[in-house]
């Protein structure tokens, strides 16, 4: 198979992908357009741009390997690419998710979240033969499949209307492994496999601040590639962050409820905060609170996955608790300061004195209890368009 684009990067065909790198920005700096305003350098330069792009992705190197450049092209003839003037409708081995990828998902609570942690993992992993050195057996070049001339794949042909499609499958005669051995030849490790499974157990350090569903990617040490270091897969773990019983996340902020009274909510009080890093915040409130109200504080969230020296915000939402019933002596007492309470209120506030048992006898107006009963939850959860409202996508719990 061609050599051409390595020729070009200037390594060998077992160049790994730090190699080829290295090798780019060698040769980026010699052809830079900026450098070199000739016209022969700036085509250099897009050559090389160009056979980089296609080298660094796996699965593109992989195609180029066994096909060369009319694998990338997928042309069938027709100057079209895969043999269709608006693409393959039967997919694009380019999409495909790499096979060698491992796939794990770690479960962190907020606390670790918000410290930064090290999780043990344990994975079972795909990896080269060692008694055969991944090859299946010995003498190889004897042994190489005859349907596939030792390529693993075949390509077909078929023709649909105008159009020509190429199609490429592993070869049946050897599975896609290259090689047929014979029982003398095959080796009595793998039976010819050419990988073994390894059980192995990683240390993995979260930083803090990772996010739910976030994905930490390990690169190349995934399930190793019987072909080349190059397409070894890679370790991807997916983060899952438990649900907490006081706090919920939006960003890096902090989301909780409080409950408090009413004389609360008048009269000011302090209240203690069971932080995530096991510290113990007081919080002074020396302002009325309204029901269902946020207040904030700044640098008491979750910490910057990018930058953890950088902090969100605190929001606790304040929950006003009413009593259920109060005693005759109370609301006599309450009463009292009825002109005191109805300072500073802004709003008309439409409500009639408690009458006295003479005023009720000799008026005609009937007086009705209120029923003990809520609105049924229609479709689509709409509120009251007075009910106060969560900031969006805030689902907070009680402390």
């Amino acid at each position: 198979m061609s050599t051409k684009y390595y020729d070009i990067m200037g390594v060998s065909k077992n160049a790994t992908h730090d190699e080829l790198k290295k090798a780019y920005r060698l040769l980026a700096l010699k052809y830079h357009p900026d450098r070199n305003p000739n016209k022969e350098d700036a085509e250099k330069f897009k050559e090389i741009t160009n056979v980089m792009e296609i080298l660094s992705d796996p699965e593109k190197r992989r195609i180029y390997d066994t096909m060369g450049e009319e694998g990338l092209n997928g042309n069938g003839g027709n100057g079209f690419p895969n043999g269709f003037p608006f693409g393959n409708p039967f997919g694009n081995s380019n999409q495909n998710q790499n096979q060698n990828h491992i796939i794990e998902t770690i479960s962190l609570t907020l606390q670790q979240v918000f410290n930064g942690c090290t999780k043990q993992i344990q994975i079972n992993k795909r990896v080269k033969c060692v008694g055969c050195n991944g090859e299946g057996g010995k003498n190889i070049e004897q042994n190489k499949c005859t349907g596939c001339n030792g390529k693993g794949i075949r390509v077909q042909m078929r023709q649909m209307g105008p159009f020509i499609q190429q199609m490429q499958t592993n070869c049946p005669d050897c599975n896609g492994s290259k090689y047929k051995f014979s029982q003398q030849d095959i080796c009595k490790e793998c039976d010819g496999k050419r990988i073994s499974i390894k059980n192995i157990m990683i240390n993995i350090d979260i930083k803090p601040g990772v996010s739910n569903q976030q994905k930490l990617i390990i690169q190349s040490q995934g399930h190793e590639s019987t072909e080349s270091p190059n397409l070894n897969g890679d370790l991807i773990f997916n983060i899952n962050i438990e649900p907490h019983p006081i706090y919920t996340v939006n960003g890096i902020d902090l989301y909780m409820e409080k409950n408090i009274t009413v004389l609360n909510a008048l009269t000011g009080f302090y209240f203690k905060i069971n932080t995530l890093d096991n510290k113990e915040l007081v919080v002074n409130v020396d302002e009325i609170i309204k029901p269902g109200e946020f207040k904030g504080l700044i640098g008491q969230g979750m910490p910057s996955f990018e930058n953890k020296n950088i902090r969100g915000k605190l929001f606790i939402k304040f929950n006003v608790i009413f009593p259920t019933s109060i005693d005759k002596d109370t609301v006599n007492k309450l009463n009292l300061l009825k002109s005191e309470l109805n300072k500073n209120i802004n709003q008309e506030i439409n409500v009639l004195d408690i009458p006295n048992a003479n005023t009720i006898a000799s008026s005609n107006t009937n007086i009705i209890k209120l029923d003990n009963i809520k609105p049924t939850t229609k479709t689509g959860n709409k509120q009251h368009p007075e009910a106060p409202e969560a900031p969006e996508g805030v689902a907070c719990n009680q402390q």
